[in-house]
């Protein structure tokens, strides 16, 4: 057998005992650092939580995002459609359209017959009354 693996003898003139104070103190002092390891290992765990969840909603952006922009592409295309379908001449027609306005020569031609009737009702009132 090597002499490493050998039982080695005790020897009392090497062996240090430590009064009980002592590694009570030394208990007491292990004990806070574990406590405070604990504690920051905690904390670490709960700031690893909170990144998490930041990732999960970067993540969503992203993909809300690309289908903003796909939704973007598409309202593009449909509006150079409708800009192609229009005429080339649409301001010269609006501009007529609006000047001779077509509604109000409608408006003006029934409330001008209205006056003419009414007009023309009490001419017909006044020559009966007349007549009479």
């Amino acid at each position: 057998m090597s002499d490493f693996l050998a039982p080695h003898p005790i020897d009392n003139r090497t062996i240090h005992i430590m009064p009980e104070t002592t590694i009570d103190r030394r208990r007491d002092v292990h004990e806070q650092r574990f406590g405070r390891i604990e504690g920051k290992l905690d904390d670490i765990g709960q700031s690893l939580l909170i990144l998490a969840r930041i990732d999960e909603r970067n993540v969503n952006i992203a993909d809300n995002l690309v289908k903003v922009i796909d939704t973007q592409g598409l309202h593009a295309s449909r509006l150079a459609a409708i800009e192609r379908s229009i005429p080339n001449e649409l301001d010269k027609r609006l501009g007529t359209i609006e000047q001779v306005m077509p509604g109000l020569k409608e408006t003006r031609g029934y409330v001008m017959g209205g006056i003419v009737a009414g007009v023309g009702m009490i001419c017909i009132a006044v020559v009966a009354l007349v007549l009479r």
